[in-house]
């Protein structure tokens, strides 16, 4: 299933030694016409090649902060108006790639939004109603070129962690609206990701790089606006540390 929309969308990911099922997913869509642009921060040469696939990095780890700001950037500068992101363990069918591509195409020009719109991300929960939300991930989200380029990119001094929350702090701060669309087809963030119990623990190392993340875009948000930003993000902090102590307890449960 070809792209069908007049818009010129291209299809991103950032890689680190990404699985064969990423492989698999980057196949199906390039031979259904979707240009791909990939970003490698793997210790070892990304060596698949295809017609429409184009890859960058290959320096080593670079973080995805530097993966994310490169890619769109790179995007832009080659003529694609929106680029949709997935991460390498981000599952998608062409049915996701269709109806993201038929939104697009088809509902965009009905919104009547007060502010223009950087980014929309989509689920397979919900309905196909827009709902403005004030923060996304950046997995299967739909990136406008033009806008996150008023922006500034992505932050490329962040490594992993908060890339998502400093975007889309930064893009209530530039005036623009964030939204979410459901009853995507075939999208699932979790299924290929490690689990433990009924949740997913983190390094200790991760963890603290998360904390400080959310506490240094809290106090942005307390100084620069908008201030309700600053309670989500010190509202995750605390969410955050109870569901990694949560999964802690449920393993020594689990090992006594």
């Amino acid at each position: 299933m070809a792209v069908s929309t007049s818009e010129q969308v291209v299809l991103v990911s950032v890689l680190y030694r990404p699985p064969h099922s990423f492989q698999a997913r980057l196949q199906m869509a390039l031979a259904a016409g979707w240009p791909v642009i990939v970003f490698d921060n793997g210790t070892e040469p990304f060596e698949v090649s295809a017609p429409g696939l184009s890859v960058l990095g290959g320096q080593g780890n670079q973080g995805l902060g530097v993966g994310l700001h490169e890619s769109m950037k790179w995007a832009y500068e080659q003529g694609y108006t929106h680029a949709f992101y997935v991460d390498q363990d981000t599952v998608f069918t062409l049915d996701t790639l269709a109806y993201v591509s038929d939104w697009l195409s088809n509902f965009k020009g009905r919104l009547t939004l007060s502010q223009p719109w950087a980014a929309v991300g989509f689920s397979a929960e919900g309905d196909g109603a827009w709902a403005s939300v004030p923060l996304l991930i950046n997995a299967g989200s739909l990136f406008h070129l033009t806008h996150l380029q008023q922006i500034g990119w992505h932050n490329p001094n962040r490594f992993l962690e908060c890339i998502d929350y400093d975007f889309c702090l930064r893009a209530r701060q530039a005036g623009f609206e964030l939204g979410l669309i459901g009853a995507c087809p075939g999208l699932d963030h979790k299924a290929e990701q490690p689990k433990h119990g009924s949740g997913r623990l983190y390094s200790l190392a991760r963890t603290m790089a998360f904390l400080r993340g959310l506490l240094s875009l809290s106090f942005s948000a307390f100084r620069r606006g908008p201030r309700r930003y600053a309670c989500l993000f010190m509202r995750n902090v605390f969410t955050h540390l109870w569901s990694q102590l949560w999964v802690w307890l449920q393993l020594k449960r689990q090992a006594s």
